[in-house]
């Protein structure tokens, strides 16, 4: 029996990013059959084998063909290594925004300029007209994307906007406050200082919410045959920063206090309760480094009037305070 004699292509085709799937080609065909999985592999070379018992030859080439697009990834590391060099002088303080898609901002940096996530950025236009803020929210290479909040009326976000880095909001922060009040009272000025715990959510934007868990008051004290024992504690509110997130941020807030007070004279013939939720207020500066927050500020209590015995007690504490707080 003549011996048939079939020439057999092996093709493979490789990405340098990604193998490719192989190909074999019959000799004078122009037929391919593409060969998706190995275990469909296997099973041509079973055929082929069957084939070869029955007396035809086969003889085998293999050829790799690269596709162009390599030198891409060449180019591409060449990219990345004159964005590095330029990273290092310019760092990540000052950029252009590349894409602008709804309220989604692409900028000219990224994680070789070493930004973070939660990162804020302002822009300006050409004529350096404030337009609005960016906070960071996808890292890449040598790109990042944020959303855009706080644009002002009739200016919008274009392509080429320049950025200028504020700073990086930080969710979280606990810290320990430390205290002194100062009361008016009939007796005259008291003085009076301690700690206690606070804990701080931020939200995008500067406006946050403050827990302080302790007694910003709690005595008990006697004055003209009267006794009281009253405390301030666990101040809840909402706070706003201004110029947020920056090193220098003046703040203002409101909140609530739970206040508890008992008066009575000494031998206990009048006696007066006073328990209820009061508003404060308060005023300060947050100063930030790194990953600490110093705040100074005044909290203002605005408590009861308590009419007992003939006397009047108005229950309005000034509280000074400074804290200092871990941040992430």
């Amino acid at each position: 029996m003549k011996r048939k004699h079939l020439l057999v292509s092996f093709i493979f085709l490789y990405n340098f990013f990604s193998k490719g799937m192989p190909y074999i080609y019959a000799a004078g065909s122009s037929e391919k059959i593409e060969i998706k999985e190995e275990k469909e592999l296997e099973e041509v070379y079973k055929k082929l084998r069957k084939l070869e018992k029955e007396g035809i030859e086969f003889h085998y080439r293999k050829e790799t063909i690269i596709k162009e697009g390599v030198k891409d990834e060449r180019g591409y590391l060449k990219h990345l290594l004159s964005e590095l060099e330029k990273a290092l002088k310019k760092g990540k303080k000052y950029g252009k925004i590349n894409r602008v898609e709804g309220n989604l901002v692409e900028i000219d940096k990224g994680a070789i300029h070493k930004v973070h996530d939660r990162d804020v950025y302002i822009v300006y236009d050409s004529s350096e007209r404030y337009k609005g803020k960016i906070e960071i929210g996808a890292i890449a290479d040598a790109i990042s994307i944020g959303r855009s909040y706080e644009v002002k009326k009739g200016r919008k976000i274009e392509p080429g906007d320049e950025v200028k880095y504020r700073g990086q909001r930080k969710i979280f922060e606990i810290g320990l406050l430390l205290f002194t009040k100062s009361e008016s009272l009939i007796m005259g000025e008291r003085y009076h200082g301690g700690f206690a715990f606070v804990y701080k959510y931020n939200l995008r934007g500067g406006l946050g919410f403050e827990v302080i868990v302790g007694f910003l008051i709690n005595d008990t004290y006697t004055f003209n045959e009267l006794e009281t024992d009253r405390r301030f504690c666990y101040p809840f509110g909402i706070r706003k920063y201004f110029n947020y997130p920056h090193w220098f941020s003046p703040y203002t807030g409101v909140g609530f206090s739970y206040f508890s007070g008992k008066y009575e004279t000494p031998n206990i013939v009048d006696k007066v309760y006073k328990t209820n939720v009061y508003p404060y207020m308060n005023i300060g500066i947050q100063l930030t480094a790194a990953s600490l927050h110093f705040d100074i500020g005044v909290m203002y209590f605005h408590g009861p009037v308590v009419k007992f015995a003939g006397e009047t007690l108005r229950e309005r504490p000034l509280i000074g305070y400074g804290s200092i707080s871990m941040t992430w």
